[in-house]
């Protein structure tokens, strides 16, 4: 033990049981319990008598390991801090599924998309009298001419600039 160090000791605000406290950290000299179950249990305790006392209270079933908990909010889903960490890994998990699925909907609509222009453009081809190859080698050209006439321009524009 140091020199100058008093051993603290206190009771435990919800067993009883004495517990040591270190008398140089104030925080420590703060604690009323001697475990975190402690504190949990006591705070369990005030408020199922806060519930007594005259707000609503609620038998709620958790969502998680099914126990049946005392709450004073209709909406809780879980009994304790650990079951509603599994319940929110499971909706994140619930989540990503729904997106997943999102993303495989949109890419079945972009293929379906796709196929019905691929029929347009063969609806168009057979308009013209073409076969769908013969068509889209047209198609191909005619966007190949227009950017030979936009590049041409351009050097153009920049040949009249420089003289």
């Amino acid at each position: 033990m140091e020199m100058g160090c008093i051993q603290v000791f206190k009771p435990c605000g919800y067993c009883g049981e004495p517990f040591e406290v270190d008398d140089k950290n104030p925080n420590e000299l703060k604690r009323k319990y001697c475990s975190e179950f402690c504190r949990t249990e006591a705070a369990n305790e005030r408020k199922r008598e806060r519930i007594k006392i005259g707000k609503r209270s609620y038998n709620v079933e958790c969502d998680i390991c099914g126990k049946i908990f005392l709450t004073n909010r209709s909406t809780n889903k879980t009994c304790s801090p650990e079951c509603n960490h599994e319940r929110q890994k499971k909706l994140s998990r619930a989540g990503y599924y729904r997106q997943k699925e999102a993303k495989k909907e949109k890419a079945k609509e972009t293929e379906q998309k796709r196929i019905e222009t691929l029929t347009e453009v063969q609806q168009k081809a057979q308009a013209a009298g073409m076969t769908y190859g013969n068509y889209m080698k047209q198609q191909f050209l005619k966007q190949l001419e227009e950017e030979r006439e936009r590049n041409g321009r351009t050097k153009d524009v920049h040949k009249e600039s420089d003289g």
